[in-house]
């Protein structure tokens, strides 16, 4: 009586100051009950340990400690614990004090036992066997064995989950560092490249203006505010009024260490649920003071730059990690999801690093949840070993002892003299109800295990056939034969487009003899699913959208489900039932958990093999080409055509050469690597074997796939050695004319001399000289032309370059005043001195002057502007000429181009003036450019530097 009344008092005491449960009261009663049973057993295994309560009460703390264990688990709150040392950790001190208040019940009842006189020495050992009692003193040894033997390889095996998952997020936390860090770098520069001037003194449209790449054509900024020292709003953009404006409390410690330490400083703030990252960048004045600060802002979970980043962080997220943003100067943190949510979850472990941005680091934490949810499943199959082991050992060791208990009782029974053989036969005891349910659940755990691993191998077998039509189909079945029932009509999967209409294509189990095909409730189930991704009905009679077909079989109830595949197309999961049928929520749930892999596995296989097909068609059509393509995506050869394998001579014995190793030995691959960084690029490549190739190479970045490369090759070798021949032919030519062209001249202009000429004779004369000059400026033309292509040495010396132009002008004195053309000089005095070549300067000027007066038509004007600063000298030429259309301006510098449009009745003569005039300029260093309109003036401006370097 006195350890149940110090049980109950104790256990009330310890309810009241820790908290514990009715379960706890009667925990200890219990165990108090249990100690006095023992005390009083006058027979049996404990009866000759009556007169030692000591001995009786460390025996119930043995049997009653799974019973707190138990009730641990049974007062813990929010879901079931899955660590077995969770009671060792949490629960000790409960423990040391039940035990505390039944050793304290012990001694006293041991005092009492010693002053009533009852100890008591056993004169002989006991000859009653152990029996059922020892049985279970057996298996409460198991159960001890069992636990420490598990708690240790539990806590092992999580010690080492928990180095694993640090590492791990060590890696991942120099992945956000890296991506966020290069993102604030890039945007700084970009900043610093804006004129500190008009973000000083420029009005809000200048601003505007200047901050425009900011935002356009890719977005990388959010939001860009300017403020002055005092702290005062003066530009925003998107416009936001000064009090409608929210600034954080970290903005505010940046902005001053702004201005105190002069340097760019970076803040994390949390606004409207989502992480902003600002870039606080100072303006300084001419006098090296701060006039302006920027703070710009950038959405890290919903700006298109860091839309990588945002998946990266929502996948962290689903992995069980928080991440949050700290500042150890100002002890801000800033968390990427809800703060209020991280706070009461609980932390397994957590790391922090230090970020390349003053002050700032990333923490990096794993929930307790996700990491026990990780890890049981990590751990299940060694606890499963586990288990299969120790009850191996532990059948073995109870079949041993079982035997040896026989043995024993057979020979005490053969020295005691008494008949140990018994007329009865043993009867078989059944197993006790516990190990039955356990057996059960272990039944229905590995029925799930092997339901799992079958699902899982049809899902291989479902990729690995995913090319083969037949067996697909074959497959396709057999998975939707797992969401069949008893009464189930036909389960299906339709394909359908993005403008509605189905595809020929589908996927259907009949579960019904007589009928296979049921496409006559295609478009029905179709039209109804139109406006939900799901639809439940529990009784088709009732639906009148549905409209029974006469003959055929019509399902009661219907499960309708829409699933996305593509962008183009849509699947539609139909379960049709025999009988009506009312659908629970729990029921609908538990089909869509199941039925929303198999659409992600499904959908992910379809999207493939129309993959497949368009790369089937286009790599037909790309080996269709007589050109090599080569396809490079992040300078990695993906795709080369057969015209691309003959050019790196693989032929079809060379099946051991992949193409990728080839191309890398050859010097297209270096083309590549050298012209990565244009958008677009024509180059002639001429091959160590005497080949020529005109390489056309087209680059892109596409935001999923990478940097893409597409190189074109045509062989040329034949177009340009006939060009050269051609050009050789027209050279020698040219150069053979210009002699009986001369002497044509001379005796022409000779001609009057010998008599005087009719006005008929005179117009034949002027026609013949006329007809002269142009072949005379034709062959100058292609001779120049020619030294041009086969390289111009410029000789440099000091020229007056406004004598150049008054000796150039002098030469269409009698041109102009033919056609009535006023030329006005302005600036063309002498004393404009340049480093350059007079001979070739000469020739270009002669060409754009030349030019003018040709096109000004009669009556016309020409103006040449002669025009220097320190470093260069401008000469402007303007005629009152038709015009150039801007569809023809971009390509009058090209060799033979005549204008598509304007003066069709113009003169024509080579073509290759300008172009040798660019020529010309660009070997100067300087530039030749043209302003002109249809039905306009055209105005051609030379800028030659006044000192060049050959």
């Amino acid at each position: 009586m006195l350890s149940i009344f110090l049980a109950m008092t104790g256990s009330m005491i310890f309810s009241g100051f820790w908290g514990h449960n009715l379960f706890y009261v009667l925990l200890i009663v219990s165990a108090a009950l249990l100690f006095n049973y023992f005390l009083s057993a006058k027979d049996g295994l404990f009866s000759q340990f009556n007169n030692h309560p000591l001995v009786l009460i460390s025996l119930v703390v043995l049997c009653i400690f799974p019973l707190f264990y138990i009730e641990r688990f049974a007062s813990f709150s929010g879901e079931v614990p899955l660590r077995f040392d969770l009671c060792f950790h949490d629960g000790w001190i409960f423990y040391l004090s039940r035990a505390f208040e039944l050793m304290i019940a012990g001694i006293i009842a041991e005092i009492l036992a010693k002053r009533a006189g009852r100890m008591e020495k056993s004169s002989a050992p006991s000859k009653t066997p152990l029996g059922n009692r020892t049985i279970a003193v057996h298996l409460i040894s198991f159960f001890y064995l069992t636990l420490v033997i598990l708690t240790l390889l539990w806590n092992i095996t999580r010690q080492h989950a928990l180095n694993e998952w640090k590492s791990n997020i060590k890696e991942r936390i120099g992945i956000v560092d890296t991506s966020v860090v290069s993102t604030f770098t890039a945007n700084a520069i970009r900043i610093d490249q804006l004129s500190k001037e008009g973000l000083i003194h420029g009005n809000s449209n200048d601003i505007r203006e200047q901050i425009k790449p900011l935002f356009q054509p890719v977005q990388n900024l959010d939001a860009f505010y300017l403020f002055d020292r005092q702290g005062e709003l003066v530009f925003s953009y998107p416009y936001v009024a000064e009090k409608g404006l929210e600034i954080s409390d970290i903005e505010v410690h940046a902005f001053q260490d702004v201005l105190e330490k002069a340097t760019i400083q970076a803040a994390f703030s949390s606004y409207a649920s989502d992480v902003h990252m600002s870039i606080l960048y100072p303006i300084t004045g001419e006098d090296k003071t701060i006039q302006r600060v920027v703070i710009a802002r950038v959405n890290l979970q919903s700006n298109p730059v860091f839309l990588p980043l945002a998946t990266l962080m929502q996948s962290y997220q689903q992995d069980g990690l928080q991440v949050a943003f700290i500042n150890t100067q100002f002890n801000a943190k800033t968390a990427w999801s809800d703060p209020v949510q991280n706070d009461l979850e609980e932390t397994a472990t957590s790391l922090y690093a230090g970020m390349g941005l003053e002050g700032w680091g990333i923490e990096m934490s794993l929930t307790k949840k996700a990491f026990l949810i990780d890890f049981f499943y990590t751990f299940l199959p060694y606890l499963t070993t586990m288990l299969v082991c120790v009850a191996a050992v532990s059948g073995l060791y109870f079949l041993r002892w079982e035997r040896m208990e026989k043995a024993l009782i057979n020979l005490t029974a053969r020295f005691s003299g008494e008949n140990a053989a018994s007329d009865q036969p043993e009867r078989n005891m059944a197993f006790p109800r516990s190990v039955l349910v356990f057996l059960e659940v272990l039944k229905t755990v590995f029925k799930k295990m092997d339901r799992r691993h079958q699902e899982t191998q049809t899902l291989l077998d479902l990729w690995n056939n995913y090319d083969s039509h037949t067996e697909f189909q074959s497959i396709v079945r057999r998975i939707l034969s797992s969401f069949a029932e008893d009464d189930s009509l036909f389960v299906e999967i339709l394909l359908e487009e993005k403008e509605g209409e189905l595809l020929s294509e589908k996927y259907v189990l009949s579960l019904e003899k007589d009928t296979e095909d049921f496409s006559y409730l295609d478009e029905q189930i179709q039209a109804v699913s139109q406006e939900q991704n799901q639809l439940v009905i529990g009784n088709t009679t009732r639906f009148h959208q549905l409209v029974r077909a006469l003959g055929k079989p019509f399902p009661q109830a219907l499960i309708i489900s829409k699933f996305p595949i593509d962008s183009e197309r849509t699947g539609i999961f139909v379960h049709a039932l025999r009988s009506f049928h009312e659908f629970s929520k729990d029921e609908i749930d538990a089909f869509n958990k199941k039925a929303e892999s198999f659409y992600n596995q499904i959908a992910a296989i379809l999207r493939l093999q129309r993959w497949l097909i368009e790369k089937r068609i286009f790599s037909n059509l790309f080996d269709s080409l007589n050109f090599p393509l080569f396809l490079f995506i992040n300078q990695e050869l993906i795709y080369g055509n057969k015209a691309a394998h003959a050019f790196l001579k693989i032929d079809e014995t060379e099946v051991h050469t992949h193409i990728e190793k080839r191309v890398q030995e050859n010097e297209i691959y270096n083309v590549m690597l050298r012209n990565s960084s244009q958008e677009r690029a024509v180059i002639t490549k001429e091959l160590p074997s005497g080949e020529k190739y005109e390489i056309n190479i087209l680059n892109s970045n596409d935001p999923t796939a990478g940097n893409i490369s597409v190189l074109l090759l045509k062989d040329i070798t034949c177009e340009k050695k006939r060009q050269e021949l051609t050009h050789d032919f027209v050279s020698m030519l040219s150069h053979d004319l210009r002699s009986p062209i001369t002497v044509l001249q001379g005796y022409s202009k000779m001609l009057p001399m010998v008599g005087e000429l009719n006005p008929t004779q005179q117009d034949y004369l002027e026609k013949i000289k006329g007809g002269l000059e142009t072949m005379l400026a034709l062959v100058e033309g292609i001779l120049t032309e020619d030294r041009i292509e086969k390289g111009v040495v410029i000789s440099p010396a000091e020229i007056d370059l406004g004598a150049v132009i008054q000796e150039v002008i002098a030469q269409f004195e009698s041109l102009a005043n033919q056609k009535r053309v006023k030329i006005s000089v302005q600036g063309a005095t002498s004393g404009v001195f340049i480093k350059g070549d007079a001979i070739l300067l000469k020739q270009a000027f002669y060409n754009v002057i030349h030019n003018a007066i040709k096109f000004s038509g009669l009556d016309g004007s020409v103006e040449v502007k002669l025009l220097e600063n320190d470093e260069n000298v401008v000469l402007e030429v303007r005629d009152s000429g038709p015009g150039i259309a801007a569809l023809d301006i971009p390509f009058i510098f090209e060799k033979y181009y005549y204008p598509k449009t304007g003066d069709l009745t113009a003169e024509k003569t080579g073509g290759s003036g300008l172009y040798i005039t660019k020529f010309i300029i660009d070997a100067h260093r300087g530039s030749i450019n043209v302003d002109s309109e249809l039905g306009k003036s055209t105005a051609i401006r030379i800028i030659l530097p006044k000192k060049i370097s050959v």
